[in-house]
């Protein structure tokens, strides 16, 4: 969860206030006889590290197809989604090796560089966690393909149509895609929906959908 921090500054009339920091800036000038003194500016802040904000990404995370059995006739999975020393967790599905989940978790993205490791495990009331699998995705086409899109809309450009596709990535030996992914425009939103091939397991899939939330 993002938090904020709010300061109040009073400096010399005419100063400015600079920092990549700072989200908002409301400035409030007393003066004496019409002659500005003090400018007092209320300052809304990121948190300490967020500075460097990118935006949000909605991890929907769909179901599961196929999954590995782990207890005698079936599993309890759950699935956990790690990205920069973030950690979410879905619920448990219990005795269901195809579970539903439709949940959907949100990441603050100030690396798009860095890739989302998805885990999937078997939830034990008497034991540890018997692991179903891991994959990757590299949000980095992604991100990059809004922010150059956004970039030229901002600059006097057009969003594209409704249902454009933007660019489709091809399952290859460097990505945990099972088919392939394509990044599209749709109702206003950004999205991108992946079906992920678990690794070290003998069987299964995760459906995913991500989209982009920008930071004003």
């Amino acid at each position: 969860m993002l938090r904020q921090k709010k300061w109040i500054w009073v400096v010399p009339h005419g100063f400015q206030i600079l920092s990549p920091s700072v989200t908002r800036l409301f400035c409030f000038c007393s003066s004496i006889n019409n002659r500005p003194l003090v400018t007092v500016a209320i300052c809304v802040h990121r948190a300490p590290g967020m500075a460097n904000l990118l935006g949000l990404l909605k991890v929907k995370v769909i179901r599961g197809v196929k999954l590995v059995v782990r207890d005698s006739v079936a599993s309890d999975p759950y699935l956990i989604v790690r990205h920069n020393n973030h950690k979410l967790k879905t619920r448990v599905v219990k005795k269901n090796v195809n579970p539903e989940w439709n949940e959907e978790l949100t990441l603050s993205i100030v690396d798009a560089k860095e890739k989302i490791k998805i885990e999937v495990f078997d939830w034990d009331k008497f034991s540890f966690d018997d692991p179903m699998g891991v994959a990757t995705i590299d949000i980095q086409p992604f991100v990059e393909a809004i922010k150059n899109l956004t970039a030229a809309a901002k600059a006097g450009g057009d969003l594209p149509p409704n249902n454009t596709i933007i660019r489709t990535i091809l399952p290859c030996r460097d990505n945990d895609l099972a088919d392939s992914s394509r990044i599209y425009f749709s109702n206003g939103k950004f999205l991108q929906d992946i079906v992920l091939r678990l690794r070290s397991v003998e069987s299964g899939e995760v459906e995913i959908q991500l989209m982009w939330v920008d930071i004003p």
